[in-house]
C-alpha cells in the first residue's frame, strides 16, 4: 500500500486533530519525506518494495475502499495460483 506524501500527511494532522494537536501540514510533509528517506537508505534491512509486490494507491481511497481493493487483488492472486 501506498498513498502520496501530501495525502499521508493529511491523514497524520486528521489524527492528531482528534487528540487535540495542531501540526502544520508542512511540518508533517517534511517529517514523512525525512522518515521515508532514511527507512529507504538504512543499511540494515533498508526499507523496500519486493519485486513481485502488487502496490495500490490509497492516496484518494476511503478505508472500505482499500480493503475491498486488498480482498479483490488476494481473489485474483488465488484464482491464477489454481489455474
Amino acid at each position: 500500500m501506498d498513498a502520496s506524501i501530501e495525502a499521508r500527511a493529511k491523514r497524520r494532522q486528521d489524527e492528531l486533530k482528534q487528540s487535540g494537536v495542531s501540526v502544520a501540514i508542512d511540518e508533517l510533509i517534511d517529517d514523512i519525506k525525512q522518515r521515508d528517506k532514511t527507512d529507504t537508505e538504512r543499511s540494515a534491512s533498508p526499507l523496500l518494495k519486493a519485486k513481485d509486490a502488487i502496490v495500490i494507491d490509497t492516496s484518494e481511497l476511503e478505508f472500505d475502499e482499500q480493503v475491498n481493493i486488498i480482498l479483490e487483488k488476494v481473489k485474483e492472486q488465488r484464482h491464477e495460483h489454481n489455474n
